[in-house]
């Protein structure tokens, strides 16, 4: 027994070398990278200097009234609190698409599962040595 175990180890040591091998081969070969899909070529990074750092935070919670409304409206009141937040937090641009699509999530929903209220959590952080880039291009 003790000699199939150490022919066993024997033969995982050299297995285990060969995979190493064939890995340092391939290398050049085959190769996985992250591919960021931010457009660098187009894009500048620039420093932007603010007066403070900040964190805004907002938290709100949405009970579904299933008895009086309908999941339109639990959706419609959920999206309303994401825009109001936002407007808190100074965030204009991505507002409009942003509650439509929440909007449409919860209603899809409201039609496969029994939700009784949602929670909204934003947050928004602000260096103050941020850097930007400008403009954001995306491929």
């Amino acid at each position: 027994m003790s000699e199939a175990a150490i022919s066993l180890v024997r033969e995982t040591i050299k297995c285990e070398q060969g995979v190493q091998k064939l890995q340092m081969e391939a290398s050049g070969i085959i190769s996985l990278n992250i591919e960021s899909p931010i457009d660098y070529d187009s894009v500048q990074v620039k420093n932007f200097p603010l007066s403070y750092d900040a964190v805004k935070f907002d938290v709100q919670y949405v009970r579904n009234e299933s008895s009086v409304d309908d999941s339109n409206s639990h959706a419609n009141s959920v999206a309303k609190t994401v825009g109001k937040s936002f407007g808190i937090i100074g965030i204009f641009n991505a507002k409009r698409d942003t509650t439509d699509t929440i909007a449409d999530t919860i209603q899809r929903d409201n039609s496969r599962y029994e939700i009784e209220g949602t929670i909204v959590v934003t947050a928004h952080v602000q260096h103050r040595n941020a850097e930007v880039l400008e403009p954001f291009n995306i491929d």
